[in-house]
């Protein structure tokens, strides 16, 4: 059962890997070139801000 209790570490690898795939694809497409995907990314990286 999730108690709902995270650590710091944990989170900010959480943000980390969910900015990893926007920043690869910034990288290789292009900062004009990131697709709508990315979108998901922000969005996981806000939801793990609400429970910083």
């Amino acid at each position: 059962m999730d108690s709902g209790l995270y650590s710091r570490a944990y989170l900010q690898n959480q943000m980390a890997v969910a900015l990893g795939g926007r920043i690869a694809e910034e990288i290789i497409f292009g900062e004009d070139e990131v697709t709508t995907g990315a979108s998901n990314d922000l969005q996981q990286v806000a939801r793990v801000l609400v429970k910083w």
